[in-house]
């Protein structure tokens, strides 16, 4: 099956981009760590609009910090990924997550 993915620089970008109706995601990867807004103010920012808080967000992130964690699914992650060191187990991971 092949699968759609688009990417974004950037915040601005995304949140361009899922402003899209044709774009809309089935599921966004997101990383914690992100330029100019952390990955967990553009969770908040996500799950508080009425257009796109359906959407299944999982973070990919090398943070195995608990406090992270909880605060993620406290704002409504559908899952947490720890990026692995080896790109095959990378890919093995994201193939799982998209899968899901």
């Amino acid at each position: 099956m092949e699968h759609l993915v688009n990417s974004t620089k950037d915040t601005e970008e995304a949140l361009e981009l899922l402003q899209d109706t044709s774009a809309i995601s089935n599921i966004i990867l997101l990383d914690l760590n992100m330029p100019e807004v952390s990955g967990i103010e553009f969770l908040t920012i996500l799950k508080k609009n009425t257009d796109l808080k359906h959407i299944p967000v999982i973070i990919l992130t090398t943070s195995n910090n608990p406090k992270d964690l909880i605060e993620c699914y406290t704002i409504g992650i559908s899952g947490y990924i720890l990026k692995p060191l080896k790109y095959e187990d990378y890919v093995k991971k994201i193939d799982r997550a998209i899968a899901y």
